[in-house]
């Protein structure tokens, strides 16, 4: 319980500092050049359990529409503890423009998950995640996301671990 109540505080800190730069009238996706950074929650579905899951990205854009950045996620069910760490590449397409634009994008990586299982050996193993989402600029530097990916892995009993999310981004200058 420490553990959840420690990572909800650290949303609603990320959170407070991501409002605190709000401004309706400079939204834009105008961010080659740029890092910026999300926080989220989402659940996981492992074979037979599902479970809240919380994550954090970081992206630097090339191009307004083309950017590369580290993903972490940490999982929890009733007996397993799954932890996500890998490189993911985002292709995005404004698709409403104005004060607050929405961009959908997709997404692919690569990296590592490690499933902690109650009484068992710790497991890693290959992931290849893909999906796709949306993203909301509020202002220039505040948004909400939100989508899925399905991780695709080499484990014996968990080739395919689907994944929904959302949060908040911050973008970092």
């Amino acid at each position: 319980m420490k553990r959840i109540r420690g990572i909800l505080v650290f949303f609603a800190v990320f959170f407070a500092a991501a409002l605190s730069g709000v401004s309706p009238a400079s939204a834009s996706l105008d961010r080659e050049g740029e890092w910026e950074g999300e926080i989220g929650v989402g659940v996981i579905f492992l074979e037979d359990e599902s479970g809240p899951a919380v994550s954090g990205r970081f992206r630097y854009w090339f191009t307004d529409n083309f950017g590369f950045g580290p993903s972490f996620q940490m999982g929890f069910t009733d007996t397993t503890n799954q932890y996500l760490i890998r490189g993911l590449f985002r292709v995005g397409a404004e698709v409403v423009e104005g004060r607050s634009p929405l961009e959908v994008y997709a997404e692919a990586g690569a990296g590592v998950i490690i499933l902690d299982v109650e009484g068992q050996d710790t497991e890693s193993a290959l992931d290849i995640p893909f999906g796709g989402g949306f993203n909301w600029a509020i202002s220039r530097n505040f948004g909400i996301f939100g989508g899925a990916l399905v991780n695709v892995t080499n484990l014996e009993d968990e080739e395919f671990i689907p994944e929904f999310y959302g949060g908040v981004r911050v973008r970092f200058r």
